[in-house]
């Protein structure tokens, strides 16, 4: 709507106190009939002597999007590129502890069978389910092909 109308697209941070509780209540909201914005720095003034807000000028995020506009052209960009990057990373950083938690496990074993102890088996406790879901997963994902080779032999143990 914002290209489609060559709307202004503005943030705002505006502080209430129903934000800051918890409501029982459903709200609704309609905009009046016949109520059309004409000045949006006038409503921006008007919203400040109203309530505690700070003007964030014109977006550039939200909701971890970034957002780019090109008024001439008519196209507004949407990225969630570095969201995604974070996202992935995260995910491996929890895979590789859970790789490295194995390897600790098998060099336990291994100590324990040096002791002339019998170990049948070791388990390892891990709380990604999606760590969970790759290591029992032997196909190739195209998500996962970041990750590098040495690390997938945890599949080989798993299985």
């Amino acid at each position: 709507m914002v290209v489609l109308y060559d709307l202004e697209l503005e943030q705002l941070n505006v502080k209430t106190a129903f934000l800051h509780g918890e409501l029982e209540e459903q709200i609704f909201m309609r905009q009046s009939q016949g109520f059309v914005i004409q000045d949006v720095n006038g409503l921006k003034e008007q919203l400040k002597r109203e309530f505690e807000m700070k003007d964030l000028g014109a977006t550039k995020r939200i909701l971890e999007m970034e957002i780019q506009r090109d008024r001439p052209a008519g196209i507004l960009y949407l990225s969630q590129k570095k969201y995604i990057e974070r996202v992935l990373q995260r995910f491996e950083a929890e895979y590789i502890v859970a790789i490295e938690a194995v390897k600790e496990a098998i060099w336990l074993k291994g100590l324990v069978g040096d002791l002339g102890l019998k170990q049948e088996s070791s388990i390892v406790y891990c709380g990604s389910q999606s760590v969970m879901h790759l290591t029992k997963n032997q196909m190739f994902h195209e998500r996962t092909k970041h990750i590098d080779v040495k690390f997938h032999f945890i599949r080989d143990l798993v299985s």
